[in-house]
């Protein structure tokens, strides 16, 4: 493990034990009270399921629960697989290296960020196609240049690792891949009927499902859009603050008395920045804001450029949310829904029309690119997406706590938005589904999984007993 990495996972341990003794102190502040209820969370996000009652599941009950495979554009699957190296006498024959990024428990743009760091290379000299889950064991393609084979080779194995490195001679950019592979176990309280679930799948099948941006685009608190239109509006303090400030709906109500104290203290930054310490490893782009402040005290434009990765998908996240309830608005109606929906980040003028009724009623005026404008990382490039999408379900097995299946989707679909079709995804069912764990590569015979999971175990969080919710 790098010093680097050292570091980050020893704040992450010392954040454990502070919030082990604040739990031995204040129990009922690490009991929820109420949860927002699965039909609320998605009408947060300006998304109504035009779909009958669904069981319920819940996934990502393990983070191996959840198995996301891109699929390269010639057809090839990086696999999560472990596979030997390639042998140390390869030399590149080109201005770049590709390898397989196989990773738990951290995004694809922290990993990236992380690797750059140990290579001593610019963020910007690493390429991906598409940006994985942090909550799950994914492999993606990337490519690395300005760097030697020795120097890749050499780089610790952490919660992340690099397998299959070859020479090539361009970069991995989104033109490279054309999807994802998804193996997920969706655990049930209740036993599922195989008849019923045949029926669903073969209509998903047939008639595919709504694309829904879904509840992970907009963050663990379900503000992301917010910050966002704050932002679009030209209130950046408003933005910072509420970023700060205001708990999610189903935050413990340990978090939400820290940042009702923070609120207290805003432009204390001092303070502020006392009270989040403690929580270095969750709370880190929080305090990279506070203590940027702390020297610039009110430059919220400097502050907001610290942590620009997470402005951009603060931005973006609004312009999904008004594509949720356009799509919502349509998909609910009787005239026929159109194939594909502009998307708001457009320099084209006629794409913001479609979503006139939206904007207006939050108050944001059609040249919202204005307020943008010192945001020179935002990107602003028409572009449409399809309405409905249609998986190619691969295989599937019920066992006694739910379903394994295997299906892939096109590149920018969630997984989740298409088992949402399949099943009511309700957190609130997490104590009530059985614990066993499970190969489930091998479960359906494409591969096994259970040497990576050896290799990432120390950096997984595993339950051992269900959760209080």
């Amino acid at each position: 493990m790098s010093d680097e990495q050292e570091q980050i996972f020893n704040k992450w341990q010392k954040e454990q034990v502070y919030l082990e003794t604040q739990k031995q102190v204040l129990p009922e502040l690490f009991v929820k009270s109420e949860s927002l209820g699965v039909k609320d969370q998605l009408s947060r996000v300006g998304i109504i399921l035009p779909t009958p009652e669904l069981a319920p599941g819940f996934v990502k009950y393990y983070p191996f629960d959840f198995i996301v495979e891109e699929r390269l554009a010639d057809g090839r699957i990086i696999t999560v697989d472990d596979a030997a190296q390639v042998a140390d006498t390869i030399e590149s024959s080109g201005s770049f290296f590709h390898a397989d990024l196989v990773k738990v428990g951290i995004s694809t743009i922290d990993a990236i960020k992380e690797l750059s760091k140990k290579l001593g290379i610019k963020e910007t000299q690493i390429g991906y196609g598409g940006v994985k889950d942090a909550t799950a064991v994914t492999a993606q393609r990337i490519s690395i240049a300005g760097v030697t084979l020795a120097e890749l080779q050499s780089v610790p194995e952490t919660n992340y690792f690099l397998k299959n490195i070859s020479p090539a001679k361009d970069a991995i950019s989104m033109s490279n891949i054309s999807g994802n592979r998804f193996t997920i176990f969706i655990r049930t309280p209740n036993p599922i009927d195989e008849t019923q679930l045949g029926q669903r799948l073969s209509e998903l099948s047939e008639n595919g499902f709504w694309n829904f941006y879904w509840l992970q685009r907009f963050g663990n608190r379900l503000l992301s859009h917010w910050w966002g239109l704050c932002l679009m509006q030209g209130k950046e303090e408003k933005a910072i603050r509420s970023y700060l400030c205001d708990p999610g709906p189903n935050e413990l109500p340990f978090f939400a008395q820290l940042r009702a104290q923070a609120n207290k203290e805003f432009e204390n930054w001092e303070a502020m920045i006392k009270l989040y310490e403690p929580l270095g490893f969750n709370m880190r782009y929080e305090l990279l804001l506070l203590n940027y402040l702390k020297e610039f005290r009110h430059d919220y434009t400097g502050a907001l450029r610290t942590i620009s990765e997470q402005v951009k998908m603060w931005i973006y996240a609004y312009g999904s949310f008004v594509f949720n309830k356009a799509l919502s608005l349509a998909s609910s109606g009787t005239d026929p829904v159109p194939k594909n929906l502009p998307l708001l980040l457009s320099n084209n003028q006629k794409d913001h029309e479609v979503y006139r009724q939206f904007l207006q009623s939050d108050k944001l005026s059609l040249d919202f690119a204005q307020n943008l404008r010192r945001f020179d990382f935002i990107r602003f490039t028409p572009r449409t997406v399809e309405t409905k999408l249609f998986a190619k379900i691969l295989s599937h097995k019920v066992l006694p706590q739910g379903i394994v299946i295997s299906f892939d989707l096109p590149k920018g679909a969630y997984a989740t938005t298409f088992l949402s079709h399949i099943f009511t995804l309700d957190s609130s069912v997490a104590p009530l589904v059985q614990t066993a764990k499970y190969d489930l590569k091998e479960i359906l015979d494409t591969g096994n999984i259970t040497p990576t999971l050896k290799k990432l175990e120390k950096f997984m969080v595993i339950r051992e007993v269900p959760p209080e919710e």
